[in-house]
């Protein structure tokens, strides 16, 4: 898992997010059913955390895990 290329999915993602099973966000590190997340930016391309609304969300479909110990790599890292 590159952490360094995981950011590129948080941003133009709600095409990967809405075919994913589950996104989490690591800026607050929740995880979450696509269908609770209703706030976009970038004209409607950039997924939004429902809890946090920050653009730090990645989905499942992106190829890493959507888990805790992830969330928290990604988040040391970028944050």
């Amino acid at each position: 898992m590159d952490i360094k290329l995981a950011s590129q999915y948080s941003i133009n993602n709600r095409e990967q997010i809405e075919v994913s099973e589950k996104a989490g966000c690591y800026y607050c590190l929740s995880i979450f059913a696509p269908k609770k997340i209703c706030e976009y930016c970038d004209w409607g391309a950039t997924v939004l955390c429902p809890k946090c609304g920050i653009d730090s969300v990645i989905g499942s479909n992106s190829g890493y895990p959507i888990d805790l110990e992830t969330l928290k790599k990604l988040h040391q890292y970028w944050f």
